[in-house]
Parts: C-alpha cells; structure tokens; sequence
C-alpha cells in the first residue's frame, strides 16, 4: 500500500505481520501434520483398549486338559458309541472326533475288533 506524505510517497506494510518466510512454511507443515498425529494417536489409544480387555477375557475361561484313556471292545462296542460317550465341546463334531481315535488307534475303518484295546481322548477340568 502507498502513500504520500507531505509529497514524497511511501510504502507502508500491510496489514499482515511481519514473519520470515520459513517460519510460516514450518507453521503450516505443523499445521497439516496434527490430523495424522491425533488419528495415530486415537489408532493407538483403540489398540491399548482392545488389548486389555481382550485379556481380561480371556481370564474367566477355564483351562482345561487333554487326557487318554483305554475302552476295552466288547462285542457291542462301535466307534460311534465311544465317541458319544466321551466327546466334548473342544471338537467341532462327532466325525472330528472319530477321525482323531482312528488315527491315534492307526485304524483304517471305523470296525472295532473284539477283545482289544482302544486309546480315546478326553477332556477334564482337573490337572492329574
């Protein structure tokens, strides 16, 4: 803006402060920086959160242990019937549990022989 006083002209500031060039590119550099600091740190804060009371969680849930046991076959013993008896919820159904008896006993089928011994797996709250 210009001016004249008393004939001679002068240039006056505008309204606008007098800063150096640099420090406003690093005033506006800080400037676009603090969304991403605050949504990294809200990120962060989140993952703390689920964390902990993921962990906590995880505190009410009983352990529980893998046991053998051997079941002698009668002549109405099958397959299915021991795995009736002694499946829990640790399987995702019957025939996953027939599966594993099978390939612990190194069976083909699901035929039994009469007079031998079967190793079955179990579930228990308690530690032996």
């Amino acid at each position: 803006m210009m001016k004249e006083y008393k004939g001679k002209t002068t240039v006056t500031r505008s309204n606008r402060r007098n800063v150096h060039p640099g420090k406003c590119r690093t005033r506006k550099t800080k400037c676009r920086h603090l969304p991403f600091a605050s949504m990294f740190l809200i990120c962060l804060a989140t993952v703390a959160i689920l964390r902990f009371t993921s962990v906590d969680a995880n505190a009410d849930v009983q352990k529980r242990y893998k046991y053998y046991t051997n079941v002698y076959v009668d002549r109405d013993t099958t397959l299915w019937g021991v795995s009736q008896k002694y499946i829990s919820d640790e399987y995702t159904n019957i025939h996953a549990y027939m599966e594993e008896v099978k390939s612990i006993n190194h069976l083909p089928d699901d035929q039994l022989i009469y007079g031998t011994t079967i190793c079955v797996p179990y579930y228990s709250d308690e530690y032996r």
